[in-house]
């Protein structure tokens, strides 16, 4: 939903001086509001939100042109099967732009999108104004595409381009297929702005994301993307300069030109799977504004810190912060993938770094519905130094299955203290999902529930975590579904320290949180989707909002309204009488 601006703070520096933010929101206060829903009918559709009439629908022109991505075509086929197309929740922002082609900068609403599973490539488009998104002002309104036709060869560690035989690199598919970083764009772009300069002066803005998975690289890199890159129909990057050698004359448009970064994990293709980065969480720890750190997770249980803080792109820096792993009973290590957005918030008790909290776990593969492999959740105190840390400096919680006749299916979690002493100290938790079935007080039978993760949005609200968890059907089993839980937990530590013994569900829907929701006396801290496997989750005031996958909502009343208030909470204003 896009109704009027709505960014705070932005009149200030680093933010442009002439064009001040608040000018663009006077002038856009009464836009035509808008609803924007990527389709799997190849479009992404921008609705009236006041009566549902369609404004206008948008097709990649990848998805029509490009052999390495579903041709949209295919759905006039009479044998069609369903197959993704625009497959990717757009990001929508305010940025400080020339995105009407007139040579200078203004402020403009832009939406990015991606294809997801249908192909790899983003789009961008002007949504200022939806109004005045016509046939006509279409080439206005599009600014641009980014595929993996536009990427760059990846390069060796000299910068010289990744060839063979002084020609482009090609797979072993048939037909084969040049050798790019780009992969199937899961990763939902953030964009923010960064701490670069323009020959302006401006700070520019970028789209930040994670590569992807199924590149012809294999490689696990962020895209940091100029948002007016494209705007001029190419795409720049210094590995074409490798590239005039191999393959002909420079653009004209790129001599001096820069329109994207790549950052190099370094992490590869392992047992003959490529690797690939997730989505990314941006954070600004100066409070100024710009993007300065970045974190996200590759296939392989690799997780990152990406280093955005300097002016000057070459300076960025990769750093590996954790590894995800799972040991089971024969003291097997087994990675575990990182695909879903993490997420950040201060430590609780400490002054330096911040807890960064992600889940494990891949629902993207076939394989995918039915694996039994045992993911978790971390919560990593990153104090922005170097170093690994290892699982073994996190403390351990643990969901445990109970039951009750009124409200079915729930879970209790632990209270472990976490020592977050500066010395001999822990550096955060962990919680494996693997969890027993009900009566099975010394943890010794096989998890109740294995495959189970947490791949859906992570959200803290009134100083408490959710995050919903999908299970997977059995193997065997002709049914689709096995629904999942959704979970809760203090962010700082993992358990119900936090809490005491507060309730955080209304489990009995009467619309008071007390001892009335808690199961023999103990907090619930987990409920159960039973028939349908859930999606994200919003919130509504304290209402958890759920959509399931067969097509239901629920509602869960929550206890977060505990947080600090702040501002102010109330006015009323006083007439003065004249005596």
């Amino acid at each position: 939903f896009v109704g009027e601006p709505d960014r705070s703070g932005r009149d200030a520096t680093p933010y442009p001086q002439s064009e001040l933010y608040s000018s663009f929101v006077a002038a856009n206060v009464n836009r035509k509001q808008a609803i924007y829903a990527a389709s799997n009918d190849g479009m992404l559709h921008a609705f009236d939100a006041e009566n549902g009439d369609e404004l206008f629908a948008y097709v990649p022109n990848n998805l029509m042109t490009n052999p390495y991505s579903r041709n949209v075509s295919n759905l006039l086929s009479f044998d069609y099967e369903h197959k993704f197309f625009v497959d990717l929740t757009p990001a929508i922002n305010d940025v400080f732009m020339d995105a009407d082609g007139d040579g200078s900068k203004e402020w403009a609403s832009i939406l990015i999108g991606g294809q997801g599973a249908g192909g790899k490539g983003y789009y961008a488009l002007d949504i200022t104004n939806p109004s005045s998104v016509t046939e006509a002002a279409a080439t206005t309104k599009v600014l641009w595409e980014f595929t993996e036709e536009d990427d760059t060869y990846p390069t060796n560690a000299d910068g010289t381009p990744v060839t063979t035989s002084g020609s482009q690199r090609q797979d072993l598919q048939s037909p084969p297929q040049p050798v790019k970083d780009l992969g199937y764009t899961f990763s939902v772009p953030t964009i923010a702005l960064s701490n670069l300069k323009d020959t302006d002066g401006e700070n520019r803005w970028v789209a930040v994301f994670g590569n992807g998975y199924n590149s012809t690289a294999g490689i696990a890199k962020l895209y940091v993307l100029f948002v007016d890159g494209g705007t001029d129909g190419t795409w720049c990057h210094p590995d074409m300069i490798h590239n005039e050698v191999l393959n002909g004359s420079l653009p004209a448009q790129c001599v001096g030109k820069q329109d994207f970064v790549k950052l190099d994990t370094g992490f590869g293709v392992q047992s003959g799977y490529p690797n690939g980065l997730g989505t990314p969480r941006g954070i600004d720890v100066d409070g100024n504004g710009t993007i300065d750190y970045a974190y996200a997770g590759d296939l392989f249980g690799n997780f990152f810190r990406f280093d955005l803080t300097s002016d000057n792109y070459d300076d960025w820096t990769v750093t590996k912060i954790f590894e995800a792993k799972y040991v089971d009973a024969s003291n097997v290590e087994h990675p575990q993938p990182i695909t879903t957005q993490p997420i950040v918030t201060e430590h609780p008790t400490e002054s330096d770094g911040y807890i960064v909290i992600f889940a494990t776990g891949s629902y993207v593969t076939v394989p995918d519905g039915t694996s039994t492999d045992i993911q978790s959740i971390y919560g990593i105190w990153d104090r922005l130094g170097p170093g690994l840390i290892d699982k073994s400096d996190l403390v351990q919680q643990r969901y445990t299955n109970g039951f009750s006749n009124e409200f079915g299916n729930v879970r209790f979690l632990t209270s472990n203290d976490v020592d977050y002493s500066a010395t001999g100290g822990k550096r955060g938790w962990y919680n494996d999902l693997d969890s027993v079935a009900v009566g099975d007080t010394q943890g010794i039978d096989a998890p109740e529930f294995p495959g189970e993760r947490a791949i859906r949005n992570i959200q803290i609200r009134g100083g408490i975590g959710f995050v919903n968890s999908v299970i997977p059907r059995s193997a065997t089993s002709c049914v689709d579904v096995a629904g999942g839980f959704a979970l809760s937990f203090c962010p700082g530590t993992g358990g119900l320290n936090c809490l005491g013994d507060s309730s955080i569900f209304d489990l009995n829907n009467d619309g008071v949180i007390d001892d009335q929701d808690n199961v023999s006396g103990n907090v619930v801290a987990g409920t159960r989707f039973e028939d349908a496997v859930p999606t994200d989750s919003t919130f509504i005031e304290d209402q958890r909002v759920t959509q399931l996958s067969d097509q239901s909502l629920e509602f869960q009343g929550t206890k977060t309204f505990k947080g600090k208030h702040t501002g102010r909470l109330s006015w009323k204003q006083l007439d003065s009488v004249e005596q």
